[in-house]
């Protein structure tokens, strides 16, 4: 009798493991279909398709929403001047700050895309879309895989949503708040190239800032 009950509680524990390996599987695999995205953008853009898309985007629309009022405390909802924040182009010029050694290196046309995962909650809309914008113009083409966006459970889901209309934009929304690093997981876990870049929600990238990265990761020196 103890025998047998032995061996039922073997089997019962071999069944658990398998079923806890097929649940991570296809949670693994849920990843294409939770993308809020466009099947066009899946495809290699044209620089002219590229500069269309930019150019479509509803940007005044879509900073209409939670704008600093006066006599409000700018400081109140982000921590940051806010106004000053909306006063600033989503594609300002930036001076270059590379070391002038830089400026002299070359990197060649091999280097492997990536995914460039952001993750935010509850973000100003003008800063993140500085951020998404500053990728868009400051990085090769060919260079962007896609950049997927992880929504932590933010007031508005149109802080992300909207944003998929720029090119090669997704939007992960989770269904509670999760925190940064399961947000940067679940990113990672949604992305299909094979180098992920993860960048804050409230940055601007400068000039020539992806290739030395990428150089790095394919092994050159």
């Amino acid at each position: 009798m103890k025998r047998l009950s032995r061996k039922l509680t073997l089997a019962l524990a071999v069944l658990f493991w398998v079923a806890a390996l097929l649940y991570l599987l296809l949670l693994s695999r849920r990843k294409v279909s939770d993308l809020e995205t466009e099947d066009a953008q899946d495809r290699k853009l044209t620089e002219a398709e590229w500069d269309d898309l930019l150019d479509q985007f509803e940007e005044k629309h879509y900073l209409s929403v939670r704008r600093w009022k006066p006599g409000q405390d700018p400081y109140r909802l982000y921590a940051f001047n806010q106004r000053e924040c909306e006063r600033i182009p989503s594609n300002r010029a930036l001076r270059d700050t590379r070391h002038y050694r830089c400026t002299t290196l070359h990197y060649g046309p091999e280097l492997p895309p990536t995914s460039i995962i952001v993750t935010f909650h509850n973000e100003a809309r003008s800063t993140l879309l500085r951020t998404v914008r500053s990728v868009l113009n400051r990085t090769p083409v060919h260079l962007i895989h896609e950049i997927i966006l992880v929504d932590d459970f933010s007031e508005d889901p149109n802080d992300c949503l909207l944003l998929t209309k720029l090119p090669k934009v997704k939007c992960l929304r989770n269904e509670r708040r999760e925190g940064l690093i399961r947000s940067r997981v679940r990113g990672a876990d949604a992305a299909r190239a094979g180098v992920l870049t993860f960048l804050d929600s409230h940055c601007e990238v400068n000039k020539d800032w992806l290739p030395p990265l990428l150089h790095r990761i394919k092994g050159g020196t």
